[in-house]
């Protein structure tokens, strides 16, 4: 009897345990993807590195207690043609021309850029199409918002798991249709997925909501001491997402129009697909 009872009260343990690690892990990938709830003692700004100097210098730090360090490069997948906007700016032009239906000054719409810089790309290279003649930048941006407000976006910012509700009734106005398909898992694989058919993806990093339109891959050699005074060398590939940043435009003085950010950053990504 008490063998059985014992038995119960293990599986009783198991099963809260596991309940309990998955609303854990939940809650974890319910992060907003403007600045609320940062995950990381780094901010969205020092996440991202404008060149390959920083990329080294990133690098250099993360492997430091090491000695030895090489960094090589092994692979750059060029960008995709998409251009970077400042969200700033699409702010301030928004807040100016907003009529009743997109009343109120908005904020903390990096994923709204985000979007908009793939909708611009997908008019653009004629992968959707659409009757209107408002394709420029601004007007795909104010189209975007208007869509996120009906969706019930919050103004304090946009939860990385509705950024693929917003980014398919965005595309509801174009032809053929695409739909937002919201990942965690096997984030790599769909990213390179889509690079290669020529979509750009939205990727969530903790504080901040970008376009991913690129791939740069690094090999990071370096010496491990072990015990006794024992040395080994070992090998790590690291892997950077080309981005647009969503914080230059094309207007200002110092336009940039990539920059990276390591992929062990990232939280989610919504990749465009075809209903």
């Amino acid at each position: 009897m008490n063998s059985v009872k014992k038995s119960r009260g293990l599986k009783v343990f198991v099963s809260i345990f596991f309940v309990l690690t998955f609303v854990i892990n939940c809650l974890r990938l319910e992060i907003w993807a403007d600045d609320l709830f940062p995950a990381c003692s780094l901010t969205s700004y020092e996440m991202v590195l404008d060149n390959d100097s920083e990329i080294n210098s990133f690098l250099y730090d993360k492997y430091s207690e090491y000695d030895d360090v090489v960094i090589t490069d092994v692979i750059y997948h060029n960008p995709l043609d998409t251009n970077n906007y400042s969200q700033a700016t699409l702010n301030a032009q928004y807040n100016v021309y907003s009529d009743k239906h997109h009343s109120g000054i908005i904020q903390n719409t990096c994923s709204e850029v985000a979007i908009a810089i793939v909708n611009e790309y997908m008019l653009r290279k004629g992968i959707v199409s659409w009757d209107g003649t408002n394709n420029d930048i601004d007007s795909i941006f104010y189209r975007v918002c208007g869509v996120a407000k009906d969706e019930g976006w919050d103004r304090d910012g946009t939860t990385a798991s509705k950024i693929d509700d917003y980014f398919t009734a965005a595309m509801d106005y174009y032809s053929p249709k695409y739909k937002g398909d919201y990942s965690t898992l096997l984030m790599h694989q769909k990213y390179m997925d889509s690079y290669y058919a020529g979509i750009p993806v939205m990727v969530s990093i903790p504080g901040h909501t970008i376009c991913g339109v690129g791939i740069l891959e690094k090999n990071v050699t370096y010496t491990k001491k072990g015990l006794f005074g024992s040395e080994s060398t070992k090998t790590e590939l690291e892997t950077f997402l080309i981005i647009n940043d969503g914080w230059s435009g094309e207007n200002d003085d110092n336009y940039i129009r990539y920059t990276y950010v390591s992929f062990e950053y990232v939280n989610s990504i919504v990749v465009p697909v075809r209903k």
